[in-house]
């Protein structure tokens, strides 16, 4: 695929759902939302790549009522799929909260992935797949199909390259942040 390229011997090709357990979306359906309750998250509150603390509010029955299909866990990642288009979001959260449409769930199979594949999903080589595979415009949001999702080819080092690539990105991003700050 033009999204592949090549690689070491030692990584190998897949696609984001051979690594994954569950790709799926929030609730399609607008909530009741209440003043106080459990968080009901949208992209709004992660498209900067960081939790915005103002989100809306669901009780507890409907929370407990849409995390039969989509439960958000420790170290999930969300991402952008609907408007802003593909930004990753590693759930680090300390509460319960749900999901609205505009957020894709990717549960990984081993959570150690995390950082790398949320740098994957936040690289240039994915921003060229989802502009390749978008539907949308002129009077429609652009969105990203979650079955386009599942097939986006992920390049997988050993566990142990993938630390050192995400300790290196973090370092360097630190050394970016200094120099702009």
């Amino acid at each position: 695929s033009e999204y592949t390229f090549p690689i070491p011997n030692t990584w190998i090709w897949c696609s984001l759902s051979q690594i994954s357990k569950i790709i799926t979306d929030g609730t399609h359906k607008t909530p009741t939302y209440v003043n106080d309750g459990i968080p009901f998250i949208s992209i709004v509150n992660i498209s900067s790549g960081i939790y915005d603390e103002k989100p809306k509010y669901i009780t507890k029955v409907e929370h407990d009522s849409l995390i039969t299909r989509c439960k958000p866990e420790k170290n999930d990642i969300l991402l952008c799929r609907i408007g802003t288009l593909g930004k990753p979001f590693i759930n680090t959260l300390p509460f319960d909260f749900s999901i609205f449409v505009s957020l894709a769930l990717i549960k990984l199979v081993d959570i150690h992935f995390s950082n790398y594949v949320k740098f994957v999903l936040d690289s240039p080589n994915t921003n060229s797949y989802i502009d390749k595979v978008k539907v949308g415009g002129g009077t429609h949001t652009f969105k990203i199909n979650i079955k386009d999702l599942s097939t986006f080819p992920i390049p997988i080092p050993p566990i142990n390259e993938q630390s050192k690539i995400v300790d290196k990105i973090k370092y360097l991003f630190e050394k970016i942040d200094d120099l702009i700050y």
